[in-house]
Parts: structure tokens; C-alpha cells; sequence
């Protein structure tokens, strides 16, 4: 049996924001965080909330400079479910701004410039990743603790007490890994919700839900996924990408690119690829791994660990001991590797009502969409890419004006439509003038029918 995620979401789960606020609006959160607590706001989405008092120098002394601090479960601050990661799109981002705002200036009724500029706002911390529904995660955490190869450079190590002494009866369960600036975490969502005292139903999205999330806390990480560290950053489609291509990058330096699979079929499998280098070391692979429980870099020549990555195949096998262990029943055939699950989600579309937006992928913008130069008809499907958005965009102006008809008002109505769905989806100014300076044309047709 092969088994594989029933659904992948790239997301944000929290991230700490900070914006400087005046003394008097410093005072007034102090009051009431005394009288009510840090998290007051939390039906809001706002979890915590501090108020961080710094000294700088001004004309000789030090005068006192303070920051309202708020940290943000993404998904309650827009009243979706707290404990599942927010789908890291447009859409949802500007309605957190949105709904932050609100909060900010209805209930701590802060200054206009603090409670309406949230895309100013500094990000302090920013964790992301991926939700994975999938029914057999505690053998996939297994796997990911016993293939796991941490590169120096990374100089990440092993954080709970449970992952130190690998522990394989308590393995399938979590993965934490920490440096000084960064922290990667794979656990299983209903086991952490249960050591909370929530209790979930089958049905809850929740549990068989493995999480993998890169919580970054210094600034110099957080650069790397969001340049200028604002709130702002979050709506660049550069960054979106971004972001999910060094999570990519991370399970394939820490993982590999492989796929899991039951260690009685990996001879055939290799065989099946035909790999010429595996036959000059195929008695030497039996021998190193010795029932499949245990396979890393420290134990196996560089050179079969080329066969396995030629092949596809991860640094781990799936055993019956390895299945007895996560209460499971053999043989489970093949455990998709986490690089190539998190390499199958594609960013969502993005839409103004009938007109796809380009969305940046694979270091281009690119777009389908459907033109109509045929009134009424099914339309045509046209694909457009480049490296820069507005280019795009004046792309799809040309391929839509090439289709228009001169002096036929009849005839063009579909593509009159077309370009008014285009209209709205525009944001730069050249551009917005020349399509309406179009639209304007083809309907002057009308005095000419």
C-alpha cells in the first residue's frame, strides 16, 4: 500500500509584530495589562501583548522610546480555527490587517498612525510552514527522526529531551531541531492539542494533522523570507514563493529528496530503475544495512548513498518493527519523503471576480486565462508569463487587444467584458488609464453599428 497526504496547507500560524507608540498610549496598555492581563485581547487573534520600553540618545542623554509589542495567532485574528495554520495568500492576509486595525483602534484606541499603518509594523518573529493531513504521520516522524542528517553549517541540534536520547518508542510523535536564530518543528497536532486537555473528534481537522513549521527569531532570518521585515512584506508574491522554497530547501538538506519505502522490496526497486553503479556494490548494500533499522551518513559509503538519491529512495526504510512501533499493520509499501509532499502544493490562484492575477511561481509571473473574442462561446484559454508583473500584465492587454474587431461593437462584446474584469485587477496607473482609454473605444463602436 503507497500512501500519500490528503491535503497540504502553506500557511502562518503567529508572528510578533511591533509598532512605536507614545508615552501616553505606553501608560494607558500598561494600566491595562495590569488590570487585565497580557492576553485580554486574545478573542481578537491578539495571544499576548507587551509594552517594551528602550533608551536612545538625544542631545547628550537618554530619553525613553516605546514599542507596543502584539503576538498574532493568524488564524483565530480572522475567526477561522486557532490551532490550524492560515493559507498564506492575498486575501487573507489583507483581512488580518484588516481586522488587527480594527482591534487596535476600537478597544486601545491608539493614534491614527498606529492603528491604520499595520503594513508598517515590524515582524519580530515569524513562524510558517505546512499542514499535512495525513493518517500516517507517527510512521513518517519516525522516519524523519532515524534519515535525519543535520549539515554543520546549519548548526541546528536536536531540542527536546525525548529527540537527544532518540527514543524511537516516543520518535513518532515529535522532531525539534533549534540554533540561535531559527527553529524547525514537526509534531503531531493531536497529541499537543491532547497534552492541553482539547479533545478532538475524528471529523476535526486537526487530527491526523502533522505540522512542519520554521518558527524564525532573528532578524537576520526573518530577512531571508520577508526583506524589510514589515507586515507589508507578507503581500509580495515574491516572498510567498520564497518562503516555500527554503522550507523545500530544508527538507531536501536535512531529509533528502527520497521517498520511504518497505525494506523487503528496495533491492527490486533500485533493480527496476536500473542503475548501473548499483550492481558493482550490491552485496556491500545488503551487508550495511542489515535489516533496513538504521541507515544515515555515519554508517553507509557516499557512493550507495548516490544509488539511493538516483533512485529516489530515502536514507530510511520502512520495517515491521518500524510499523509495530507506531501501532500499524504491514506492509505499508511506501511513505511519501516530506520534500516531495511539500513540493506538490502550488500557490492558490489569485482572482478579481472573472479575471485570474498572475502569480508568482518558479521565478516568473505567469497566468491561464480565458478570453472571450466569440460573444457567448465556451472562450479562449491563453497563457501568459514574465519575469516582471507589470510585464505580465501589459501581455495580457496585448493579447486581448489583438482579438478586438475595429468598428464592430457586436462582435466585440465578450472581449469588452474581458477587458473590464482585466480593468479591476490592474493596480498601476499607466496601465489602468490605457485599458480604460480601450474600453472607452470599443464601446464608442456602438454609435458606429
Amino acid at each position: 500500500m503507497e500512501t500519500y497526504p490528503d491535503n497540504i496547507t502553506f500557511g502562518i500560524h503567529t508572528i510578533n509584530i511591533r509598532h512605536q507608540i507614545s508615552r501616553r498610549e505606553a501608560i494607558k496598555i500598561n494600566n491595562i495589562i495590569d488590570t487585565e492581563g497580557k492576553t485580554f485581547l486574545y478573542p481578537y487573534g491578539i495571544t499576548e501583548i507587551n509594552v517594551i520600553e528602550g533608551k536612545q540618545p538625544k542631545d547628550g542623554s537618554f530619553v525613553s522610546r516605546y514599542q507596543l509589542e502584539i503576538r498574532l495567532n493568524m488564524s483565530k485574528a480572522v475567526n477561522l480555527r486557532e490551532n490550524m495554520m492560515l493559507t498564506w495568500d492575498h486575501k487573507n492576509i489583507k483581512a488580518v490587517i484588516a481586522s488587527v486595525n480594527t482591534t487596535l483602534k476600537s478597544i486601545l484606541k491608539l493614534e491614527t498612525e498606529n492603528s491604520n499603518l499595520l503594513t508598517g509594523w515590524k515582524i519580530s518573529r515569524f513562524d510558517y510552514g505546512f499542514d499535512i493531513d495525513y493518517e500516517y504521520l507517527p510512521l513518517l516522524i519516525l522516519l524523519l527522526h532515524i534519515s535525519l542528517f543535520i549539515p554543520l553549517k546549519s548548526r541546528l541540534s536536536l531540542f527536546k529531551e525525548k529527540d537527544l536520547c532518540l527514543d524511537y518508542d516516543m520518535a513518532h510523535e515529535s522532531l525539534y531541531l533549534r540554533n540561535s536564530s531559527y527553529g524547525i518543528n514537526i509534531y503531531d497536532k493531536y497529541i499537543e492539542l491532547q497534552e492541553k486537555g482539547i479533545t478532538l473528534n475524528e471529523s476535526d481537522p486537526e487530527y491526523y494533522l502533522l505540522r512542519f513549521e520554521k518558527q524564525l527569531y532573528k532578524r537576520n532570518y526573518i530577512k531571508k523570507v520577508l526583506p524589510n521585515c514589515l507586515v507589508k512584506d507578507l503581500l509580495d508574491d515574491k516572498n510567498i514563493y520564497n518562503a516555500r522554497e527554503l522550507l523545500k530547501n530544508d527538507c531536501a538538506d536535512l531529509w533528502g529528496t527520497g521517498d520511504y519505502y518497505y525494506y523487503p522490496n528496495i533491492i527490486s526497486n533500485i533493480r527496476n530503475i536500473a542503475d548501473p553503479d548499483f550492481y558493482k556494490y550490491e552485496s556491500d548494500f545488503k551487508d550495511i544495512v542489515n535489516g533496513g533499522r538504521l541507515l544515515t551518513h555515519k554508517n553507509i559509503p557516499s557512493k550507495i548513498i548516490d544509488i539511493l538519491e538516483r533512485s529516489n529512495i530515502a536514507r530510511a526504510f520502512i520495517t515491521d518493527e518500524i510499523i509495530a512501533i507506531c501501532d500499524m499493520e504491514p506492509p505499508i509499501e511506501k511513505i511519501q519523503g516530506l520534500y516531495n509532499m511539500v513540493s506538490t502544493w502550488f500557490p492558490t490562484k489569485q482572482c478579481n471576480g472573472k479575471f485570474a492575477i498572475p502569480h508568482y511561481y518558479n521565478g516568473r509571473y505567469k497566468t491561464n486565462i480565458r478570453i472571450h473574442p466569440i460573444y457567448g462561446a465556451k472562450g479562449e484559454l491563453i497563457s501568459v508569463a514574465d519575469m516582471d508583473f507589470k510585464t505580465c500584465q501589459r501581455k495580457i492587454l496585448k493579447k486581448i487587444v489583438e482579438r478586438i474587431i475595429p468598428n464592430e461593437y457586436e462582435k466585440n462584446l465578450g472581449l469588452l467584458e474581458d477587458l473590464k474584469n482585466f480593468y479591476t485587477t490592474v493596480k498601476d496607473k499607466a496601465l489602468k488609464n490605457n485599458v480604460q482609454k480601450i474600453i472607452l473605444k470599443v464601446e464608442s463602436y456602438k454609435n458606429n453599428s
